[in-house]
């Protein structure tokens, strides 16, 4: 192997044990997404799939929030509407239907459901936030409040513990 080889195993080793490292200290990638306009964030850890929405079949009593039911893989899983839990407007549908809504589907505890979502921005490391605020929202769906270091934009981190009781 030439001195360049031994270079590129050296750098690709090196970039592995970083990740590795990176992992370790619980620094997860986070799922980006818009609602109404604005950036919220969710932690990957949870999270098993993004899919396109596609129906969902309503269910007789459920809360406001909750879309219904709708086939994911082998079963049935429930759809919470975020837009409607934060109270935000209703989404206007454009007369030829090409704005689709996003499904973040996870298991939060023992319980596998979809989150509706306007748009799925990005997935980022938590590493590129460069401030992050604890307790700066009276929301209690926002755990944190952060910044963007990349286009300096706030980001909602949501409170993953509610999730499980929606």
């Amino acid at each position: 192997m030439g001195e360049q080889g031994v270079r590129m195993l050296a750098l690709e080793e090196t970039e592995e044990q970083e990740e590795q490292e990176t992992l370790e200290a619980g620094d997860l990638p986070w799922i980006l997404f818009t609602l109404d306009g604005v950036a919220y964030g969710i932690n990957s850890q949870n999270v098993l799939s993004i899919e396109i929405f596609d129906h969902a079949t309503p269910i007789v009593g459920d809360p406001p929030h909750m879309r219904g039911v709708t086939r994911f893989r082998d079963g049935m899983i429930p759809l919470a509407d975020l837009r409607i839990l934060f109270g935000l407007p209703g989404r206007m549908e454009p007369a030829e239907s090409e704005v689709r809504d996003m499904v973040i589907v996870g298991q939060w505890e023992d319980r596998r459901m979809g989150l509706v979502v306007d748009e799925i921005l990005s997935v980022e490391f938590i590493g590129t936030f460069v401030e992050s605020h604890t307790g700066a929202s009276r929301s209690q769906y926002v755990d944190q409040i952060a910044r963007r270091e990349k286009d300096n934009t706030t980001v909602m981190l949501l409170n993953e513990a509610l999730l499980a009781n929606l």
